[in-house]
């Protein structure tokens, strides 16, 4: 299992470098993503064509958007990834810096997620990922 971990970090580093079509090669090719509860667009993106619809969404708002990856913690199937996504805002031209949390599972025999949920907290992250969750 360090081989998903070592992956998922991996996938930060890659989009960080060329964005997400960088990142797309860690994950399986249908993907399915579950946008953070409070994210006024799809509930789900499908897919590896839904992560990019997803990502022009999220990212159309900010210059130098980037990920910073804090922890990333094995769980039984998952992997959960602590991190803070920051930019600048293009509206106010101000820095963005916010917690996000993500639990990825469904592994492919290549340690790709198929899965992945996000969340604007922590502590919600850490609490989906818990086994009898």
């Amino acid at each position: 299992m360090p081989e998903r971990v070592a992956r998922i970090r991996e996938m930060f580093v890659a989009f960080n470098r060329g964005g997400i079509e960088a990142s797309l090669p860690y994950v399986t090719e249908d993907v399915v993503w579950h946008s953070f509860p409070e994210w006024p667009g799809e509930d789900r993106y499908e897919g590896r064509d839904g992560l990019r619809q997803l990502t022009a969404e999220w990212t159309e708002n900010f210059d130098e958007y980037h990920w910073d990856v804090d922890e990333v913690i094995e769980r039984d199937d998952v992997i959960v990834v602590l991190a803070h996504h920051h930019g600048l805002s293009k509206t106010a031209g101000m820095p963005v810096r916010e917690k996000v949390g993500g639990v990825f599972s469904d592994f492919d025999g290549e340690d790709r997620p198929a899965t992945a949920h996000f969340f604007l907290s922590w502590e919600l992250t850490l609490q989906t990922a818990e086994p009898d969750s």
